[in-house]
């Protein structure tokens, strides 16, 4: 399963290594003259994410694109940074991006745990994740994008629409809302994730690899799970029983 994660990744990263030189020299990519208001089209937002995750990780490469403010991604960059929260610094340390497939029931993104198995003896890596959904129609054809961190233990979870605004929906340290927050045992916010099964179109389960603030390394034998709900054109997160 890992070898197999790492092969797709690495076409990934290959595909989005093109699109990113191809931002840079084509104009008509960097400023879409066909579309009102530089709109992009929803099916391209996921690419642009990941472009933007692997630019943040390459310091000379976002030098050279920095003085475009039009290039999607430096404006992706630059909504995500007006946050405030410091999740382009955390991008930069993310290493493995999934795109999760909103429209196909049971769609598995990340990795999947061995029954009775830890994490570690299932292979799973300890390492940041990104997680972008493909768009949402329930949700104004928004996507979302899943940012797990594991030092410390954070999830952050943003939308993204056609003009690239960004909108903080949950982060693990700042807007840590959970409907049924009263029903958690232990701590009642979501640490770092690993996994996200799509459960039906804009309903997402998010499995939970170390709550936040746990030490050490080793996972426990049973992860805690949360769900996602942008099914009737609002968000929101509860832990699931």
């Amino acid at each position: 399963m890992l070898n197999r994660s790492w092969l797709i990744l690495c076409l990934v990263l290959s595909l989005v290594f093109c699109f990113i030189n191809s931002l840079a020299s084509n104009d008509n990519v960097t400023m879409r003259k066909d579309v009102r208001d530089e709109e992009y089209l929803n099916e391209e937002l996921p690419m642009i994410v990941i472009a933007c995750d692997l630019l943040c990780s390459r310091h000379e490469s976002f030098k050279c694109l920095e003085g475009s403010p039009k290039n999607p991604v430096i404006k992706l960059i630059t909504n995500i940074d007006a946050l405030g929260i410091g999740i382009s610094t955390v991008m930069g340390f993310t290493h493995l991006a999934f795109t999760t497939e909103n429209n196909i029931e049971g769609h598995m993104s990340g990795f999947i745990r061995v029954n009775n198995k830890t994490l570690e003896e299932s292979s799973v890596p300890f390492t940041n994740i990104l997680f972008v959904t493909t768009p949402i129609k329930s949700y104004n054809n928004h996507i979302l994008v899943i940012l797990s961190s594991v030092s410390p233990n954070r999830t952050t979870v943003f939308s993204v629409d056609n003009k690239l605004d960004v909108n903080l929906l949950y982060d693990s340290f700042e807007k840590n809302e959970i409907k049924n927050v009263m029903d958690i045992k232990g701590t009642r916010t979501i640490g770092s994730i690993y996994g996200i099964r799509v459960l039906k179109p804009g309903s997402f389960l998010l499995q939970e690899r170390m709550e936040p603030g746990a030490l050490g390394f080793a996972s426990p034998y049973k992860n805690r799970n949360f769900r996602i709900d942008a099914t009737k054109g609002s968000f929101q997160i509860t832990l699931t029983k």
